[in-house]
């Protein structure tokens, strides 16, 4: 189920939505941005100025963009999710064996968000950074699929055949977008019950004479190994501090 506030702070939602707006329309005056986002032009002007003072957003004459200091956040934010840091030796090691493309995808809301990609065979609509519709993607189906999502979200995958085949082996195979010529065979990664992002192993030549299934699941297993030792060692501190506290 997607998560609601319980108290949504409306200020904050606009803010939100107009730095998603700037994000895919690029630099905006605000009368153009009042009228795509059917906003008052005077609250436009207050989040921009509040944006602006803060260093998130800068002005080049009469229009807004985003600023760097948003590449720093996320740069930041990627590199400390335990995902990303279990994934990067695992998938670096895999390309290097199997010279195949591997894109992680991790939920951000209703998008995927990759985290991560390795190898030759990567396609532009899926490189690192990019946020999409968990629909738009092979990888992003299989994370509705684990999450049992894929009846709430629009997509022009055939699900039957996907549903079925996700119930009987944890993973699916097809292009890795709706209009793609690439191949991809993609797995949810989830370890005590949490469905952390999933894994799309690109098909290719290089992927001939292997068995695809076997490679995501091994290169799955040991990602989801790498989070289960993490996931321990984490509440073992965390009961270690909370007897010393107490005592």
């Amino acid at each position: 189920m997607t998560y609601k506030a319980k108290q949504r702070v409306d200020a904050s939602a606009r803010t939100f939505t107009i730095i998603e707006h700037l994000s895919d329309v690029g630099p905006r005056g605000i009368s153009a941005m009042a009228t795509e986002l059917e906003m008052n032009k005077g609250i436009v002007h207050n989040h921009l100025s509040t944006l602006r003072e803060l260093g998130y957003v800068s002005k080049v004459g009469d229009d807004y963009q985003l600023s760097p200091k948003f590449f720093s956040l996320g740069y930041q934010t990627r590199n400390i999710s335990p995902l990303y840091q279990a994934v990067v030796d695992a998938v670096e090691s895999h390309v290097s064996r199997a010279k195949s493309g591997v894109v992680v995808l991790q939920r951000a809301g209703k998008e995927g968000v990759v985290i991560y990609g390795q190898g030759s065979v990567l396609i532009p609509e899926l490189k690192v950074g990019t946020a999409t519709p968990l629909s738009s993607s092979l990888p992003g189906l299989a994370l509705l699929l684990a999450m049992d999502l894929y009846n709430t979200i629009d997509h022009n995958y055939d699900m039957s055949s996907y549903k079925t085949e996700f119930e009987n082996n944890n993973l699916i195979q097809g292009s890795i977008t709706p209009d793609s010529t690439v191949d991809c065979i993609a797995a949810p990664i989830t370890t005590n019950g949490v469905c952390h992002g999933s894994l799309g192993l690109l098909l290719g030549d290089s992927n001939k004479g292997s068995n695809p299934a076997d490679s995501i699941k091994t290169l799955r297993d040991t990602i989801e190994t790498t989070l289960s030792e993490d996931d321990s060692r984490g509440r073992s501190f965390v009961g270690e501090k909370h007897s010393w506290y107490t005592e």
